[in-house]
């Protein structure tokens, strides 16, 4: 579509979707032609995660104190991944 003329923005309409997926759509083929638009696998690529086991243990056991409501545990869920965020190299304010 492109290659005939079409705007991104005409192409997002006629495709119904975002036009910034329209654009990674169009990088992709800038680098690998038409190989680089065969769909990835979904998902991270392996060994990326948010976050890491011992924050998911922190979590796991604020959730099974009852006395705790969920919207408490949602906040100090919150703290305990802000502490631990590589933007913040490991401090957090208490």
């Amino acid at each position: 579509m492109r290659l005939d003329g079409w705007s991104v923005k005409a192409i997002a309409g006629y495709l119904g979707v975002h036009h910034s997926t329209v654009y990674r759509a169009l990088e992709r083929w800038k680098e690998g032609g038409f190989d680089g638009l065969v769909d990835g696998s979904p998902g991270r690529p392996p060994g990326v995660r948010k976050t890491d086991f011992a924050a998911v243990e922190a979590i796991r056991k604020l959730a099974q104190n009852p006395g705790l409501g969920a919207f408490r545990i949602l906040s100090m869920s919150r703290k305990i991944l802000l502490c631990q965020s590589r933007h913040r190299n490991g401090r957090c304010r208490a």
